[in-house]
């Protein structure tokens, strides 16, 4: 990610210039061949030109096709979970900052130095028009509130709405007028701002409404896809320096232009994946002085190797986040497997692609598409197939084809680092991991009977898809979760759609020396990428993927997470919770980094101590005091990184000053944390039989 100076300033609106001229150029070059019947160029430069107005040509049809509507939308909410998801939200917002503080900033609807639409003026935050001139401080009327709420918990049209109603539908057979519903809203959104709404609907005003507004993308030359080729070649050349091997869904691998640009490597290396849902990488651990999780182990025994106690090693599964793939992850990855301390002892490696993020053109535009399971001549007889009462949703899709590709390589359990819009996918991984280890202590507490009416919850029937989808076939357990630069987190707040496809890029004056080349390199090379913004407008259902701090920490004080399928541990035992890490960034542009590190930490500033905590307890102390803004390096003077831990350790969120989003793999301490991190989560040391999660020394 560029920086804010001067000369990446010039670069960027240079390159962004270059690349958006070659189209008309060539366009005009063409009409100028045609008008005087005669090529001003070599034979070959004029094919060329002549193939980039095809493509052109191509984008524009392409362009029209992707503005359809959402072809798979997740089940709706019943009218119980919509009233507890607006309550959690607004509880969310006055748990930050205080009642009074919020309704003074939330009528002071500013913009702050940065640029970035200011979270706390939640929920009008949504209105980005209300910032603009000529009139920043206006409030929308009734009418637009009612469109951002339709879409918000109800993930319609204000159309759609006048259809229910008019047919005298009620949306999943619940009791009471949707009307009536609406009104009730709009009434709490009014006291929690203390103002009223004015009727009627101004039509200069609208809302971020992300899976009903216009994909708004732009178009890039066959040039650009020629570039991604080669970075995607030389990506590949390195990985397969590192040991990995690659694996490509058999509709890659027989059709060439599924994918494009085109993968040749795929054609001639690349082993059949598990899944037709997306292709990998995977590297095996190294066996010469570890034991690999992908097998079944035993903890209460020992190996001995060199008189040291054995080490066993969970692998580390990687999925990335919106760019040129694993491209920009190769420094890190390098560092992870030739580090001295996983020298010789190296975790398993599983790298997972979305090529549909990956500044590419693909035939399946969005990442969870339900369809695609059975989008092959021949079935594919390693993807579990869904039962009768399990949704076919595109989380579900995605969970399925995640734990079969686990599954495929033998990975019993496995840490799981994401980032950015990979984090989305973590999130639904660990949602479901805890919903299916929820339920499962609930049944066992009950001896397996069945639950009472009055025991039943609104969302069993999610759980039971989940335990369901477990008892199938033996799910590999993710033993702990790593979130790098989290989209999930507070997803309610509009900063994420805001910055990543809303926000003019470059809007400053240029008295402020404030050369935010960052913010043109996000607009153009990954927000109006025409397969990206397809993915995020049709595809990010926000109350599908949003991650509340209860399903970081656990709710109800139950312990979830590693489940013993060797008889690990003694009957009766309780799983262990999965151990979270949250690596944040003081100057990420997409997420609001300092308000997500209030909310999970409950702490209203960052910290500047240098205690040290010891990590690795056999059951975390809940009467512990919380060990809060732990310095990362001591005596570090070039900057102010902090960690946190949460009172029962199973959380800590760690922050980096300085950084931008995506940032932290550029920087060499930064990358050296977090391999910290995932050696601390993956490295298990056998000590009386019981596990003790080790980590480096701070």
């Amino acid at each position: 990610m560029l920086g804010q100076t001067f000369p990446e300033y010039v670069f960027i609106l240079f390159s962004i210039a270059f690349i958006r001229s070659i189209a008309p150029a060539c366009l005009f070059y063409v009409l100028a061949c045609i008008h005087t019947r005669r090529l001003f160029l070599s034979i070959w430069t004029s094919i060329y030109l002549g193939l980039e107005v095809i493509f052109l040509l191509f984008y524009l049809v392409r362009r029209r096709r992707l503005q359809q509507e959402a072809l798979h939308k997740p089940p709706p909410l019943t009218k119980s979970q919509r009233q507890k998801l607006f309550q959690r939200c607004a509880e969310h917002i006055i748990s930050i900052s205080s009642p009074s503080e919020d309704v003074t900033r939330n009528l002071d609807l500013y913009k702050n130095s940065n640029g970035n639409n200011s979270n706390s003026n939640y929920p009008l935050g949504w209105f980005p028009s209300t910032l603009q001139a000529p009139s920043p401080n206006r409030l929308p009327k009734k009418g637009n509130v009612i469109e951002w709420l339709l879409w918000a918990l109800f993930s319609i049209s204000p159309e759609q709405a006048h259809r229910l109603e008019k047919e005298g539908a009620r949306r999943e057979g619940e009791g009471g007028d949707l009307r009536e519903e609406i009104e009730d809203y709009i009434e709490k959104i009014e006291t929690l701002l203390g103002t009223k709404f004015e009727e009627g609907r101004d039509s200069t005003m609208s809302s971020i409404r992300l899976t009903l507004d216009p994909v708004k993308m732009v178009h890039r030359p066959l040039l650009w896809y020629f570039t991604v080729f080669l970075v995607d070649m030389y990506t590949a050349l390195r990985l397969f320096r590192l040991g990995f091997r690659h694996y490509a869904p058999r509709t890659q691998t027989r059709s060439w232009f599924r994918v494009f640009p085109p993968r040749p490597f795929t054609w001639v290396f690349s082993k059949p994946a598990a899944t037709e849902q997306f292709s990998y990488w995977y590297r095996p651990a190294s066996t010469s002085t570890s034991t690999s999780s992908s097998q079944p182990r035993n903890l209460g025994s020992k190996s001995e190797s060199s008189g040291a106690e054995a080490i066993t090693k969970d692998p580390i599964v990687f999925i990335h986040g919106i760019g040129v793939g694993l491209h920009p992850y190769t420094p890190f990855l390098t560092s992870l497997i030739r580090s001295p301390s996983s020298s010789s002892s190296a975790p398993s490696i599983l790298l997972i692609e979305l090529l549909p993020i990956s500044s590419r053109i693909t035939s399946f535009p969005s990442i969870a598409t339900p369809s695609l399971t059975s989008d092959t001549s021949k079935p594919n007889t390693n993807t579990p197939q869904h039962p009768a009462t399990t949704p076919l949703t595109a989380a579900n899709v995605s969970l399925d084809a995640f734990y079969t590709t686990l599954s495929s390589l033998g990975l019993q359990n496995a840490v799981l680092a994401t980032h950015s819009y990979g984090t989305v996918l973590g999130a639904w991984i660990l949602r479901e991991q805890r919903a299916r280890q929820t339920l499962e202590l609930r049944l066992k507490r009950e001896k397996g009977e069945e639950l009472g009416p009055g025991k039943a919850e609104e969302d069993d029937g999610e759980r039971r898809h989940a335990v369901t989808r477990h008892n199938e076939r033996k799910t590999p357990t993710i033993t702990s979760h790593v979130f790098i630069d989290p989209i999930p987190i507070l997803l309610h707040l509009p900063d994420v759609a805001y910055n990543f496809l809303y926000r003019p890029p470059g809007r400053r004056r240029w008295w402020n020396w404030n050369w935010n080349a960052n913010e043109w390199q996000l607009w153009y090379f990954a927000s109006r990428d025409p397969d990206v913004a397809y993915e995020l407008h049709r595809g990010f259902w926000w109350t599908e993927n949003v991650l509340w701090k209860e399903d970081l920490v656990g709710g109800g004080g139950q312990s979830s997470g590693k489940e013993s399928d060797n008889d690990e541990r003694s009957q009766g035992e309780e799983p262990r919770a999965p151990r979270i890490a949250v690596i944040l960034s003081e100057k990420d542009q997409i997420v609001p980094s300092e308000r997500v590190w209030e909310y999970l930490t409950s702490t209203t500033s960052i910290g500047t101590t240098s205690e040290c905590v010891a990590v690795g307890v056999k059951e975390p102390n809940p009467s512990t005091r919380s060990k809060e803004s732990l310095s990362i390096s001591k005596g570090s003077t070039n900057n102010g990184n902090r960690r946190w831990i949460s009172d029962c350790g199973h959380l800590e969120v760690l922050w980096f000053d300085g950084l931008d989003h995506a940032m932290v793999f550029d920087d060499r301490e930064g990358m050296g944390e977090i391999q910290k991190v995932l050696e601390g989560f993956c490295g298990v040391k056998e000590s009386s039989g019981c596990r003790v999660y080790e980590k480096c020394e701070i």
